[in-house]
């Protein structure tokens, strides 16, 4: 396991965090909180450069940068770029970078020497070094750098790089800036979400890692000394943005901890990542895998949009810690899967338990262990006809009694495939393959679950294998009402097999540590129904373990976020659906938090679609594209079922059909006097569409079906975001109408209008002083990819048009979508129409006013042909 960064001379000393924090001190104004720490302005203008960063800006595009513009941007840390000698001085790199930010503190009654201290607190919880990027170990080997841009007595290699392991100024400023909350100094002085520069910092690094980089594999072999401090540099640029990210991930997570998970928050903390940053942090994810984690479930977590910096190192060996001993079970050659999909892991597929025989400790099935049935007329009869529940008193050796699910009832979330027990009838029919199975749920599971919930202050509890029937019309009532169970239960309690193998009697915090990654990557946090579950039931989860021991899963979340690794306990930023809601003025009226405020000035973000749907989110419901975006990893055994979690995510309508869903949307829209919205960047995945009409443009499930892992081709499969950032469309009279950037083909010819107009050059990065437009070969390549499109996607079509959703103009907080970045290029939408309307000529002429089809979604890989220029146009689907 990678170490934690320890104060020394060579990373950071309390006298220069001390020193940094009062250098930058300024009087407190009348009227100001006792501190403030002020992210004044980016000091970075290029009058060139297609990013431009201050104050009140955000990055317009984060993609290639051009090599005149890359040169600017090195030439701010490298003056002589191709002049320097191999050794580089690091302080002059870290005083290049702390000028790109100007900070301000203002405090009069907070301990200068506390901040510090606090600080160095923090930063000592982060790994000594971040992973190194793709090829950086080989590239030490070939350049051959001198022994001073290294630790004195150590090894030539990335640990111990001095650009590694040096701290630089902009990361102990973030150090000091949430040292000195109230997460650290005290209730008493308040506490606050940091403001969007930290995330405009990391976006500026990345644009500056990506112009380096561009420039580095451009030069040739014989430029030694430039290639050496570009690689210095990169290091250097690579180990600050994972630091200032991790940092600022670990104060956003502290706030959702502190005043409940807010996902409108998404949008604002999200960090940009290019497909540079992407494609060179992919290689050691996927490496060393304990051979008892399952690489599906890794990637799950690896592909969230919160999973940044992706340093997987402290989690898998902490998830090692407690399985070390376990063969691998995805495959029954007691092996890993490869992590190409649900459909090729026996976990998800393959191994379906007809005999649910589990039995509870200390029984092991013998002659004393017995099943229970239900009673029918017990459970027909419980009044109002919503959830039932098992009744502790009620319950005897023979039957099930129910009771009505309340305020006290456990609700019991688990994975069907574990066997705790079948449907409650005697003899039941099996789900699949005409098989039949003995029913019931044997007495020493039920006397656990009594005994569980007694101890937790419960009546009853709710599981699905005693309490939904076969009977269709019950099974309909019972799924129907599971958001009420959940969301009013006392406790949701989570059983997972791997969960209830650990000894959690000696809570030591390696040991909580390991527990938080054994959780992200169980068989429970990958499926669909316990996502469900889980979301309704977040205000009060527990654990349980082995013996029966449950603890309370917020506990060790605040442990190990207060004292413990932060690159582990960060990756609860793709684990939404396990903290507890944000607190609204209903859920307690006399809170005066700062962060209620706080939270009502996002909602009002002009064109947010998140202000639309406050009443919804406040009562625990998602909105469509946050809960397309969580079940995007998670599947159900049983077909359909997807779209049934869907939209009881979303609302308290049960819908079995992608149609039905889409209609309740509307109609939900509509009981508010408003039109539905959809943010395009939801829209680009390769999940399949309703074949309605007005509706082609709507997926029709959250999550990708079985045949897009089993037969990969580009573009099919994508997974969908959840589109924060991206322009919103307006569906109205049948269409969804929305600004895109598109690209249109000529008829029949398939030739994009505007590839070979005056400003259609793509400018790549070469070496310094150069830049250049896409040559007559390359113009080629694309035109070819574009009549590959044409013929796959668009026959029977008159015209055809890509487009890519645009980020959205009123947010000032985000940059472009860079989600539509995955492994392998741009994703693209493909479009077709053989309305007259759409013809070229109208188009010209801005009298284009037809409607278009939606066909499918295409992956563009830029190393093999640069994408041609979009144009911003507004179109109409339908």
């Amino acid at each position: 396991m990678v170490g934690y960064l320890e104060e020394d001379p060579f990373t950071f000393t309390a006298a220069r965090l001390l020193e940094l924090l009062q250098g930058e001190i300024t009087q407190r104004e009348v009227g100001r909180r006792p501190w403030v720490f002020t992210y004044k302005k980016f000091n970075v203008h290029l009058s060139n450069l297609s990013v431009e960063i201050d104050v009140q800006g955000t990055s317009t595009t984060i993609g290639l940068v051009p090599a005149k513009d890359a040169t600017q941007l090195c030439s701010l840390y490298l003056p002589n770029l191709a002049t320097q000698d191999a050794s580089l001085d690091i302080t002059r790199l870290d005083e290049a970078h702390r000028r790109a930010l100007t900070c301000q503190y203002t405090t009069e009654e907070i301990s200068h020497t506390t901040v510090a201290r606090h600080a160095s607190s923090i930063l000592t919880r982060l790994p000594a070094t971040p992973p190194p990027f793709t090829g950086a170990c080989e590239a030490l080997v070939d350049l051959d750098l001198g022994a001073d841009n290294f630790l004195p007595g150590r090894p030539a290699d990335w640990p111990n790089l001095r650009a590694v392991r040096f701290v630089d100024s902009n990361v102990l400023r973030l150090a000091l800036h949430i040292g000195s909350t109230a997460e650290y100094v005290g209730e008493n002085h308040g506490y606050q979400w940091l403001s969007a520069h930290p995330k405009k910092l990391a976006n500026y690094i990345s644009i500056v890692f990506e112009a380096a980089f561009g420039i580095y594999t451009r030069l040739k072999k014989r430029q030694l000394p430039t290639r050496r401090n570009l690689f210095v540099l990169l290091a250097f640029l690579w180990t600050s943005w994972h630091r200032l990210v991790m940092l600022f991930y670990h104060h956003t997570l502290g706030m959702h901890l502190r005043a409940g998970y807010d996902f409108e928050r998404n949008r604002v903390s999200s960090i940009d990542l290019t497909s540079l940053m992407r494609k060179l942090s992919t290689t050691h994810t996927m490496q060393a895998t304990p051979q008892y984690m399952c690489n599906w479930a890794l990637l799950h977590v690896f592909r969230d949009r919160a999973a940044m910096p992706p340093d997987f190192r402290a989690f898998k060996h902490r998830f090692s810690q407690v399985f070390a001993s376990h063969e691998a079970r995805c495959l029954g050659n007691s092996s890993q899967c490869q992590g190409l999909g649900p459909a090729n892991c026996m976990r998800f597929k393959g191994a379906t338990i007809l005999d649910q025989s589990a039995h509870g400790d200390p029984c092991q099935g013998g002659t004393g262990c017995h099943k229970l049935f239900w009673d029918e007329a017990s459970f027909r009869n419980q009044a109002g006809g919503g959830g039932r529940a098992v009744s502790l008193e009620a319950t005897d050796e023979t039957h099930i009694h129910y009771q009505p699910a309340g305020l006290k009832t456990l609700a019991i979330s688990h994975v069907w495939s574990h066997g705790q027990g079948g449907r409650p009838e005697e003899n039941t029919q099996a789900l699949s393959g005409g098989q039949k199975y003995s029913g019931g749920f044997n007495i020493c599971l039920h006397a656990r679950y009594k005994r569980v919930a007694e101890s937790l202050g419960c009546d009853s509890y709710w599981m699905d294998t005693p309490c939904i029937p076969c009977d269709h019309e019950l099974r309909r009532e019972a799924i129907a009402n599971i958001n009420t169970v959940f969301s009013q239960a006392m406790v949701t309690l989570v059983c997972d097999r791997d969960m209830m193998s650990i000894n959690a009697s000696n809570l030591t915090m390696e040991l909580q540590e390991s527990i938080l990654s054994a959780l992200l990557v169980c068989d429970w946090n990958v499926r669909a129904w316990t996502l469900l579950e889980a979301i309704r039931g977040r205000k009060n989860i527990h654990l349980l373990f082995k013996g029966d021991k449950t603890i309370r899963l917020m506990d060790i979340l605040c442990a190990v976020h207060s004292a413990g690794d932060i690159s582990v306990v960060n990756l609860y930023l793709t684990a939404q659906h396990l903290i507890p809601a944000v607190q609204t003025a209903t859920d307690n009226p006399s809170s005066t938090s700062t962060t209620t405020a706080d939270t009502r000035a996002v909602r009002t973000v002009p064109g947010s679609i998140e202000s639309n749907e406050s009443n919804e989110l406040a009562s625990g419901l998602l909105s469509v594209q946050e809960a397309a975006c969580l079940l995007s990893h998670r599947h159900a055994s049983r077909k359909g079922d997807e779209v049934v979690i869907w939209s009881l995510l979303c609302s308290e309508t049960l819908c079995y059909t992608a149609k039905d869903f889409w209609d309740a949307c509307v109609q939900r829209a509509k009981n508010r006097s408003q039109l539905l919205l959809v943010p395009t960047g939801l829209l680009m995945s390769s999940v399949p569409r309703l074949q309605a009409k007005g509706l082609s443009w709507a997926p029709s499930r959250p999550n990708l079906p079985e045949e897009c892992y089993t037969t990969p081709r580009p573009g099919n499969a994508i997974i969908a975001g959840d589109g924060a950032g991206t322009v919103i469309g307006i569906y109205q009279e049948a269409k969804l109408v929305a600004g895109w950037n598109v690209v249109r083909f000529d008829g029949g010819r398939r030739r994009a209008l505007s590839l070979f107009t005056k400003n259609s050059s793509v400018l790549l990065p070469r070496v310094p002083g150069y830049w250049f437009g896409v040559t007559s070969g390359q113009r080629l390549s694309t035109a070819r990819r574009l009549d590959r499109i044409a013929r796959e996607y668009l026959p029977g079509y008159k015209f055809g048009a890509l487009a890519r959703s645009a980020p959205l103009a009123t947010d000032v907080l985000d940059g472009a979508n860079m989600r539509e970045y995955g492994e392998g290029g741009a994703v693209v939408a493909v479009l077709g129409t053989n309305d007259d309307r759409e013809h070229p000529d109208r188009v010209a002429h801005g009298d284009a006013r037809g409607a278009w089809t939606w066909v499918g979604v295409f992956k563009w890989d830029e190393d093999l042909a640069p994408l041609p220029t979009f144009k911003g146009e507004w179109l109409r689907i339908e």
